[in-house]
């Protein structure tokens, strides 16, 4: 679990760690407009993926004329073959023939028995799912309170200074797969 994998830095490894400017008094200089520190270079999000020209990014944006996509998608439209093996092909072994006949029930190796099908559609399915029973749904007064948008009370008593913070308690699959 992260939580007890993660062991939080020493005051001390956190003041080896910071740059020394930020020891000492507040210095007011750093927040700018007041809404946190200002930030003056560039991300590496950026620096590594910069914008399309304009008309590349409408022209690939825009939705594509019926001409295009007859020549797409018509009979002349030339096509990639894939080489290779995928994932699942790589991991997925389908059973034999003997297999599959092994596996299935004897009921199932003689002629069609329409009475199985019922009306049609295929086999009637009489029970209740693992999805309808683990997961019921919310009482419809409680669906329509969750849904509706709050009013202007409630948001300054929820986000206020005086609002109640819930702290998480527990452990996330995040911690217990990152070591």
């Amino acid at each position: 679990s992260m939580q007890s994998a993660y062991r939080p830095p020493t005051a001390e490894q956190l003041r080896a760690s910071t740059p020394a400017r930020c020891h000492g008094a507040f210095d007011a200089s750093l927040i700018g407009d007041g809404r946190g520190p200002r930030f003056d270079g560039e991300t590496t999000s950026s620096f590594y993926f910069k914008a399309p020209p304009r008309d590349a990014l409408l022209a690939a944006l825009s939705p594509p004329t019926l001409a295009e996509e007859a020549a797409r998608d018509g009979p002349g439209a030339e096509r990639v073959r894939f080489e290779g093996e995928s994932s699942m092909q790589s991991a997925y072994r389908p059973p034999t023939a003997e297999q599959l006949r092994a596996s299935t029930p004897a009921r199932c190796h003689g002629a069609f028995d329409a009475s199985l099908i019922g009306d049609g559609r295929g086999p009637r399915f009489d029970g209740e799912t693992t999805s309808s029973f683990y997961f019921k749904a919310p009482p419809r007064d409680a669906l329509l309170a969750a849904l509706s948008p709050p009013t202007l009370a409630e948001e300054a008593a929820r986000d206020g200074p005086g609002a109640e913070r819930v702290r998480f308690e527990g452990e996330s699959s995040m911690q217990s797969a990152y070591r």
